[in-house]
């Protein structure tokens, strides 16, 4: 339980620090041709800040090192935005501009699950390393 409410949290916040950050500082394009709304600064900006975060959580959730927890902090954005551009680039070759019209203006239902597609396994397989 204390896992999957670090894996929620971390992931969802990932979502709003990239979103943020790249309000505040983007202007570079990440990749535009699959989500022209993702930007370099909201990239950046987002593991750093998730980074931070998990500092502060992995600790008391999962009993890790200070520096295993930077480590998944980050990398638990980095598969967070793999997995939303994943998506993205289903939708784009597919042809469809929303999976459902469940949320008005956010692309769907599966759009508030499809960072966790990855960050669930990036989890799992850290955990696993560091355990071992």
């Amino acid at each position: 339980l204390r896992a999957f409410l670090y894996l929620f949290v971390v992931t969802s916040m990932n979502d709003v620090f990239q979103f943020v950050t790249g309000k505040m500082f983007g202007h570079r394009k990440l990749v535009p041709e699959l989500s022209p709304n993702k930007t370099l600064a909201g990239f950046i900006g987002g593991m750093t800040l998730n980074s931070l975060l998990s500092l502060v959580l992995a600790p008391v959730f999962l009993d890790i090192t200070l520096a295993q927890s930077a480590l998944l902090g980050a990398c638990i954005s980095v598969s967070g935005i793999s997995g939303d551009l994943m998506f993205s680039m289903i939708k784009r070759t597919t042809g469809i501009k929303d999976f459902s019209d469940t949320i008005p203006g956010h692309g769907g239902i599966l759009d508030r699950f499809d960072s966790i597609v990855f960050t669930a396994p990036t989890l799992y397989c850290l955990m696993y390393i560091f355990i071992h």
